[in-house]
């Protein structure tokens, strides 16, 4: 099946398959639990045990669920950028903290431009 190469590449659990970064980039926990109740299959289901029916389900489960998404998150934004954004600090910018709207404001000179630079007790 066209696309179906990422989930079938090991033999993993659902869950742990649509999770991981290095297969499905933007899925993460909640959406995946979405997904696999949308798709109607076990988040303990085995990827290389799904027939082709099953991957079906799952990737028409996966697009209609981001969407879905996707269009519910910019309905409720609007205009406006969202107050907060996950990010790893250490892993997506190169241990650089990025100033938000309030606290960085808030603290200014005092604010940490690195992780490192937190006091940590």
């Amino acid at each position: 099946m066209v696309g179906a190469a990422p989930l079938l590449q090991g033999n993993h659990t659902l869950k742990r398959a649509l999770t991981d970064p290095t297969l499905f980039s933007g899925i993460g926990n909640a959406y995946s639990d979405e997904i696999l109740h949308a798709a109607r299959l076990s988040p303990l289901a085995l990827t290389q045990r799904l027939d082709d029916e099953a991957i079906a389900r799952l990737h028409t489960a996966a697009r209609q669920t981001l969407q879905h998404w996707s269009e519910r998150l910019r309905e409720e934004a609007g205009e406006d950028f969202p107050d907060e954004t996950n990010y790893c600090a250490r892993c997506q910018t190169g241990g650089r903290l990025l100033a938000d709207r309030a606290l960085s404001r808030l603290l200014k000179a005092d604010w940490p431009r690195f992780v490192d630079g937190f006091d940590q007790e």
